[in-house]
């Protein structure tokens, strides 16, 4: 008899856990492919000089601006945020576009324990389809056009 109460309470155990859920499962959220292109009238790849990102670092919070990156893209709208000036070993400032559906334009500078920096920056907005990337290239710095869904998700 003490054989079949274990049983039946383990068979009660089992139908209880397998009906119950622990979690639920959260909603998944498709990327939308179909978003249009922020930087579709640009080249594959733009060289951008160190010492313009450099000058981009200084600018003060409200600055509006409108700055030639390149022959074929200059950058415009407002500076929204900076880092601490204090701070020399990373700067940092965030620009939001008054064009190209308002994309964010954010850019770090972070010192090299050896010397010298290493550059970050990535424009993106979140209505668009596709992002630039700062990427080093053979010593040159370039913004290459990206997929908003490889560098985000969601």
């Amino acid at each position: 008899m003490p054989h079949v109460k274990t049983f039946l309470c383990a068979l009660l155990l089992l139908g209880a856990s397998v009906g119950a859920r622990a979690q639920k499962e959260a909603p998944l959220r498709e990327p939308d492919l179909n978003k249009p292109k922020l930087f579709a009238d640009l080249p594959a790849a733009l060289p951008v000089s160190e010492s313009l990102l450099a000058a981009l670092l200084d600018l003060p919070v409200g600055k509006a601006i409108t700055v030639p990156v390149s022959d074929r893209f200059r950058l415009e709208g407002t500076v929204v945020s900076r880092s601490d000036a204090a701070d020399t070993c990373v700067r940092s400032v965030v620009l939001r576009s008054s064009v190209r559906g308002g994309a964010a334009f954010s850019l770090s500078r972070v010192c090299r324990p050896g010397g010298g920096y290493d550059w970050n920056a990535r424009m993106l907005g979140y209505n668009g389809g596709d992002a630039l990337e700062l990427v080093s290239e053979n010593g040159r710095y370039l913004l290459v056009k990206r997929g908003l869904y490889d560098l985000l998700s969601e």
